[in-house]
């Protein structure tokens, strides 16, 4: 029998009101924790906490670090020592943006108060490693598959739906990556940049609601999502529980387990449009690959996610 846990994240405003206002499917991510122990364990919160009678009401109390809140994984980490609430800590980014951190030698000060630290991808895991000399799990955040598949949709419409990602900034080789396919072409999550998207994209659509989000990914013929650098991609999460198939970076790890047909150097936008134009002639392929990745995805469900988190308070409990 699973060890049922109680948790919290120990959060900002807007982590808490983001948590407490979702009534359907909540954001894929740091967010979603709360909600598969809450499904699976004991309890699970979103809070502003700071005392230590407070904090001990839970077995796992959770920050996520940012460059700005060393000072909370420190405090939080006093209050907590001899404690039997357990701490778990990971850095907030991919490892490409370790210079978030002006002085890394830093986060091995702090990282001695956590009891479980982790990162959400293996490159990550074990850059974590070699700076903290101590075991790092990997730990994806969760995602409400059970929730995404009720958005499923039989029918599709001839759009490729892009994801733009604010912390790299491309624009134009999200649009050679799909120059040559015969379909509309969607841009997601944009934010004004140097590149105007007009010329390039059919239809523009900026930091819109997650629901939203899901509704436009759950009515395309393809996704397409190039993020170049190590992360384990919450949206080519959500594309293959809504059994979108998606051509992604091979620097993203939820492409290789979801789409490992579709992985492509990010560069590479000539395969991209290859890849596109391939499955729009092959039905067959085409179901083939959705439905492989939409059962690969519960690798990210909550009942997954909070089966990790068990075995990492075992495995570092001796």
């Amino acid at each position: 029998m699973t060890k049922k846990l109680s948790y919290v994240l120990i959060g900002d405003d807007v982590a808490v009101k983001g948590v407490s206002s979702r009534k359907e499917c909540l954001l894929t991510g740091l967010w979603s924790w709360s909600r598969s122990v809450e499904r699976y364990g004991a309890k699970g919160d979103v809070r502003l906490l700071r005392r230590k009678e407070e904090l001990e009401e839970y077995d796992v109390c959770h920050v996520n670090l940012t460059g700005g809140n060393f000072a909370l994984l420190e405090y939080v980490g006093e209050q907590l020592k001899n404690s039997s609430t357990k701490l778990m800590a990971n850095i907030d980014f991919t490892i490409a943006n370790l210079d978030n951190f002006q002085y890394p030698t830093m986060l091995k000060t702090v990282f001695k108060h956590v009891d479980i630290p982790f990162h959400v991808e293996p490159k990550g895991a074990r850059c974590l490693e070699l700076l903290l000399d101590r075991k790092v799990y990997v730990m994806p955040h969760p995602c409400d598959i059970e929730c995404l598949d009720k958005h499923k949709k039989e029918e599709r419409e001839p759009y490729i739906a892009t994801f733009y990602h604010r912390y790299h900034p491309m624009v134009n080789v999200l649009w050679l990556a799909q120059i040559k396919v015969p379909l509309y072409h969607v841009l997601i999550g944009y934010t004004r940049g140097m590149v105007p998207t007009l010329p390039l994209f059919d239809e523009v659509f900026g930091h819109i609601p997650f629901m939203d989000v899901v509704d436009t990914l759950s009515r395309a013929k393809f996704a397409l999502d190039l993020f170049p650098h190590p992360v384990y991609g919450r949206a080519v999460v959500d594309a293959a529980a809504l059994a979108i198939p998606t051509v992604c970076s091979n620097e993203i790890e939820a492409c290789r387990r979801c789409f490992p047909d579709f992985c492509i150097n990010p560069w590479d936008v000539k395969r991209a449009n290859e890849l596109f134009n391939e499955l729009i002639k092959d039905d067959d392929k085409y179901i083939q690959i959705f439905k492989n990745a939409y059962y690969a995805a519960e690798y990210y469900g909550y009942k997954a996610c909070y089966n990790r988190l068990v075995e990492a308070i075992e495995d570092m409990e001796g």
